[in-house]
């Protein structure tokens, strides 16, 4: 049922809306024909549309044109409220002279009516994009929340492990670590020697390309006194690690200054 208005005597224009009873949220679309005016689209303004606090402005008013070429003043709104009171419209002016509305009374359905004892399914809020689609936009919208918890609950874990996870020790700091007294009987003197021949390769460019010092040497860049130097500090190590070799703490210090001493002059530290 449409629910017709004067817009004024001179023009006998109609407000259509497509029923008299609707519910809280549901979109109410107005229109009037504006042909019957016979005027040109000039002399035609709208001058304003402010609908009061009970109502949301779900489309402005505007002018469409259809594709026979007839004209019409369009809009939508939606009742925030139970009944909100007259349906709101926009102000008109034809040439200067305004053109006023006897708006129609639109009944706005509380969430109960008398007798019912649970409430009706919400409509919710009207968006224009997807009206009549037939599909709900609201397994989207949970998706899409649901979507961006999990990845905020992913980044917190990986930062916080990241945060927790101990930074690697530098090449530099594993090569102080050995800076201690120490002779043939520490039960961990072929380990120290296993270390230091270790950071003598990663400090001159060893990819653990797995083999062993003596064919490292010979594929390695190095300059022949690197070369030369490096081989007879894998020699010493060699003979503590599996020649049963115990040297003295004198013999390990100078073993560790000769070391000192090749890395200084190593042109790549890895980390």
């Amino acid at each position: 049922m449409s629910l017709c208005l004067l817009l004024c005597v001179a023009a006998d224009l109609q407000v259509l809306v497509a029923d008299e009873t609707f519910e809280i949220g549901q979109p109410i679309h107005c229109e009037v024909a504006l042909d019957e005016l016979d005027v040109g689209g000039d002399a035609l303004e709208l001058d304003s549309f402010d609908p009061d606090l009970a109502w949301f402005v779900a489309e402005a008013p505007a002018v469409h044109r259809s594709a026979e070429g007839a004209r019409s003043l369009r809009w939508t709104v939606f009742a925030l409220e139970p009944d909100p009171g007259p349906l709101p419209t926009p102000s008109l002016s034809l040439d200067g002279e305004a053109l006023t509305f006897d708006a129609p009374s639109i009944s706005v359905a509380a969430a109960l009516d008398p007798g019912e004892d649970s409430p009706r399914p919400a409509r919710g809020f009207y968006i224009p994009e997807l009206e009549g689609t037939g599909t709900s936009a609201l397994p989207l919208i949970l998706s899409a929340l649901v979507a961006l918890a999990a990845g905020l609950i992913g980044w917190r874990a990986l930062a916080r492990r990241a945060a927790d996870a101990p930074e690697a020790p530098t090449l530099a700091t594993r090569f102080a670590a050995l800076s201690r007294p120490m002779d043939g009987d520490d039960p961990s003197v072929g380990d120290w020697h296993g270390e230091l021949a270790h950071l003598l390769r990663a400090a001159h460019g060893d990819d653990q390309s797995g083999w062993s010092d003596e064919e490292w040497v010979e594929r390695a860049e190095l300059s022949a006194e690197q070369r030369a130097e490096l081989r007879s500090l894998f020699e010493v190590c060699a003979a503590v690690r599996y020649g049963g070799a115990r040297p003295t703490r004198f013999a390990i210090e100078e073993t560790l200054a000769r070391a000192r001493a090749l890395m200084g002059s190593a042109e790549e530290v890895a980390a």
